[in-house]
């Protein structure tokens, strides 16, 4: 069963020659247990998927080459799998509303 829908959070390096140290790492670990944290709220199950193709990802998507995708599914549990009021709400809230090029 596919989920009813991906999220895929994108970062930029901070220092793509690598002189200094990059937190966006840490950001964008903040910024998806947020997501993960607020769709549990709602009684979606989650997961963090790390296991996937990044230069797939990112044709998909048409991200530039220096982006990196982080994907994480959302779906209902079993206990959920006959509502879509979670997705709604997360929707309606703005949550998921995010566009291509914004943080």
């Amino acid at each position: 069963m596919q989920p009813p829908l991906v999220i895929c959070a994108c970062r930029y390096p901070m220092d793509p020659a690598g002189k200094r140290k990059d937190y966006t790492d840490v950001d964008i670990g903040i910024v998806v247990d947020h997501l993960i944290l607020a769709a549990a709220e709602l009684g979606l199950g989650t997961c963090w998927i790390g296991a996937f193709d990044p230069v797939a990802t990112r044709e998909v998507l048409g991200l530039p080459d220096e982006v990196e995708p982080v994907v994480e599914a959302n779906g209902y549990t079993c206990r959920r799998a006959n509502s879509n009021a979670a997705v709604n709400a997360m929707t309606g809230a703005g949550v998921l509303a995010g566009r291509k090029g914004n943080a």
